[in-house]
């Protein structure tokens, strides 16, 4: 079976730009939407090629990026690197290399998706020349004869007269207008045997604009979104196009079909969701830690540590001191510090806290430890709720919620009898450790789900050109 040729090659607009910043530059950026003809055009530029969502090789590329970037960028110039932004250490690698070879020319870097904030080390100023691209004009689709241009309207001539010409006839009919408008100018749906089938063409819209709906939009900033109300946010800025509205008046033409947009979600589809599962597991071990330390911290300081009863009821006060000062202060540090940050610093209090307590120096150390044990407690909870429309989108924030304070208030009830019974058989020495164990369960499930919602915003479809 035979390798199918390419699609005929329509010459772009950006083919002179990129000529040009390759010739300013030591390497070119061409971004732009999904789809517009970006990695197409660089190749006809490039004089090698790599493809970093080819299947059979990214996890090998992945691999070569994490340990020595370099070998990746070997190959004749310009060399193209297609979707460059699934590593992005090649950013800087193609900069150092830029700076180290003093020729311009030398690289190509294509992407749809833009990594995540401090990715890169340097913006690639003076190296890194970027252009954007977008679908094809009718004269690029070769709709348009051409005789008028933009460019030449503003253009004088030595008297002062505009230079082009201002009569002209198109060859196009109303229909066949009508459906470049709808179609819209990417490549792939001109000047093939498909292009010809408006049924076929306008199927590719629809499916064009349901994947930003329903990934790409999400998949920016990690925070689901929903495709409801995105369809109805994108009509409305469709029917506005050309307009003078503003933000009000696309809130006002959203809000006018509340009924059609509003999404509820069904319970069961609440756990489908990615990381809720895990995300109630971490406000379950959070709130037995909480709630264990209060209920059991007395009697592991008169049954373990051998303190009075009395002197044991004033220094479990000081552990909901910490909590109640942690909270006040917790409201300051969020101002400067974002929820993972304030939950990561909690998260070591409650360690360090914790480890205190096992430290063999007699009763010097138990005020200290239950102090750090409150303290940390303290930013902990508000900022996992906090957290929740980013992690899952405003839209199921509301459902969501009630699952995870459900999920606390359980860990709540059963986890202090459960600690008491273990309590019986080990005795109250190990209420550290018992701390000290769901703690580790909590930090490890929250970081994997962080790595899971970040993800998201990482390009991991098929490579459309």
């Amino acid at each position: 079976m035979g390798i199918p040729l390419k699609q005929q090659y329509f010459s772009r607009i950006a083919d002179k730009v990129l000529d040009s910043a390759l010739k300013a530059s030591g390497a070119a950026l061409i971004e732009g939407p999904k789809w517009c003809g970006k990695t197409r055009t660089a190749e006809e530029k490039a004089a090698s090629a790599l493809y970093m969502q080819d299947p059979d090789h990214t996890a090998s590329y992945l691999k070569a990026a994490d340990t020595k970037p370099s070998l990746l960028l070997q190959g004749d110039t310009p060399r193209l690197i297609d979707e460059w932004q699934m590593a992005p250490v090649l950013w800087d690698a193609v900069r150092f290399a830029v700076d180290q070879r003093g020729e311009t020319g030398q690289f190509i870097l294509t992407g749809s998706a833009v990594p995540k904030d401090n990715a890169v080390q340097h913006t690639g100023t003076g190296r890194i020349s970027r252009m954007v691209m977008r679908p094809m004009s009718l004269f690029e689709s070769l709709e348009s004869n051409g005789t008028i241009s933009l460019k030449s309207l503003f253009d004088e001539t030595g008297d002062g007269e505009c230079s082009a010409s201002m009569e002209a006839a198109s060859t196009l009919t109303i229909e066949r207008l009508a459906n470049a408008l709808v179609r819209g100018g990417w490549p792939a749906s001109v000047g093939t045997a498909a292009s010809m089938d408006e049924s076929i063409t306008l199927r590719q819209v629809y499916d064009y604009v349901d994947a930003v709906i329903n990934i790409d939009v999400s998949r920016a900033d990690g925070v689901e979104k929903s495709p409801a109300r995105l369809r109805a946010l994108i009509r409305s800025l469709a029917r506005n196009v050309s307009t003078m509205a503003n933000i009000a008046t696309i809130h006002k033409d959203i809000a006018g079909d509340e009924s059609s947009i509003s999404e509820k979600v069904p319970f069961r589809e609440l756990f489908r969701i990615t990381g809720v599962k895990q995300v109630l597991i971490v406000f379950f071990s959070y709130c037995s830690i909480e709630v264990v330390a209060g209920l059991w911290g007395s009697s592991y300081l008169v049954m373990g540590k051998n303190i009075s009863p009395e002197t044991a009821a004033q220094w479990i006060s000081l552990y909901y001191i910490g909590i109640t000062f942690g909270r006040f202060i917790s409201g300051f540090l969020s101002m400067k510090l974002s929820n993972r940050q304030m939950i990561r610093l909690g998260q070591g209090l409650v360690a360090c806290g914790a480890a205190v307590l096992m430290i063999p120096a007699g009763k010097v150390l138990l005020l200290p430890g239950l102090f750090m044990i409150g303290l940390g407690c303290a930013p902990i909870f508000p900022s996992l709720l906090h957290e929740t429309p980013k992690n899952f989108g405003a839209e199921k924030s509301q459902a969501i919620m009630g699952i995870q304070m459900a999920s606390a208030y359980i860990g709540s009830t059963f986890m202090p009898p459960v600690f008491g019974r273990i309590a019986s058989y080990t005795g109250f020495d190990i209420l550290p450790l018992f701390i000290g164990a769901i703690l580790i369960l909590q930090f490890l499930l929250l970081e994997s789900l962080y790595r899971k919602l970040d993800n998201l915003a990482l390009p991991n479809g098929e490579n459309q050109k």
